[in-house]
C-alpha cells in the first residue's frame, strides 16, 4: 500500500494489465464454480441419494487452464 494524497493505494505490478484482470476473472470463475458444485452435490443427496455415485469435473476448470469463456464440465454418475 501506498499513500496518493490521503488516500491509500494498493500497489499492482502493472508488467501486463491484463495478467491483473484475468486473475480478477480466474478468482470469480472458481468461486461461482464451486459454488454450483456444491449446490449439484447437495441437489443430488436430496433428490436421488442412493443413485449417484460420482460427481467429477473435467475440461478447463480441473486442469486449471480457466480462462473467461470457459465453462464448468460435470460428470455425473
Amino acid at each position: 500500500m501506498s499513500n496518493v494524497g490521503n488516500k491509500q493505494v494498493s500497489e499492482v505490478s502493472m508488467q501486463n494489465g491484463a495478467d491483473v484482470v484475468d486473475e480478477k476473472i480466474k478468482e470469480a470463475l472458481v468461486i461461482k464454480n464451486e459454488r454450483i458444485i456444491k449446490a449439484v452435490i447437495e441437489k443430488s443427496k436430496r433428490v436421488c441419494p442412493d443413485s449417484v455415485a460420482l460427481v467429477g469435473i473435467y475440461g478447463s476448470f480441473a486442469t486449471g487452464d480457466i480462462h473467461d469463456k470457459s465453462d464448468l464440465d460435470l460428470f455425473i454418475e
